[in-house]
């Protein structure tokens, strides 16, 4: 991996996070670009331009795509190669969320 990135924690398989993230969490009103993922065809991208998560998500939406979700360390990788690709390593991006 190169200097600069950063995955946050990954927890064990059927842990529940009980604890606050070490970090801050991010206002849902910040812009930051977004990374999408399209399951058609299995496609990750990032936004061009930066959006506030809402407004981010829609943007996602109108391309047939949803905010990427980060579910096992390949698509952490996936993600991390579609900023690699963009010279934008350890930008922030937005994403979504998921719940089984």
């Amino acid at each position: 991996m190169r200097s600069g990135l950063r995955i946050g924690h990954q927890w064990s398989p059927g842990t529940r996070r009980t604890v606050p993230p070490s970090a801050p969490a991010t206002d849902c009103t910040e812009t930051l670009r977004a990374s999408c993922y399209r399951e058609s065809d299995q496609t990750y991208w990032i936004l061009d331009q930066s959006l506030d998560w809402k407004q981010a998500r829609s943007q996602c939406k109108a391309n047939f795509a949803n905010l990427s979700s980060v579910l096992n360390q390949n698509q952490t990788q996936d993600i991390l190669q579609a900023l690699q690709s963009l010279n934008q390593a350890g930008e922030e991006v937005w994403i979504g969320l998921y719940l089984r």
